[in-house]
């Protein structure tokens, strides 16, 4: 018998998803947000990312804290995409304004 494979690929490298931050060590709330957007977390947040759903940054923050406020009063009303990051870890979430 003959075995025939289609669309295989194999490559070499790194790995292109980083891991996860727990959703239960983050909060992000409240959700809709109206002026500021509040953040508690188990361990400090290296960096938050706000993308609207075309894939533009409108906002980031270095804040180096486990808890913190975000003022987002500016951001037009959607749906936002919120990236956090402690290291090599990530953690994406939605949010509506």
């Amino acid at each position: 018998e003959d075995y025939y494979f289609d669309n295989m690929y194999f490559s070499k490298g790194t790995p292109l998803s980083v891991s996860d931050l727990s959703d239960s060590s983050v909060s992000v709330y409240p959700n809709p947000v109206q002026n500021t957007l509040n953040v508690s977390a188990a361990t400090a947040i290296d960096q938050v990312s706000i993308f609207d759903l075309t894939g533009r940054r409108v906002l980031q923050a270095t804040p180096k804290a486990a808890s913190f406020s975000l003022n987002v009063a500016d951001l037009n009303k959607g749906m936002y995409l919120v990236s956090l990051k402690v290291g090599d870890k990530e953690m994406t979430t939605k949010l509506v304004k």
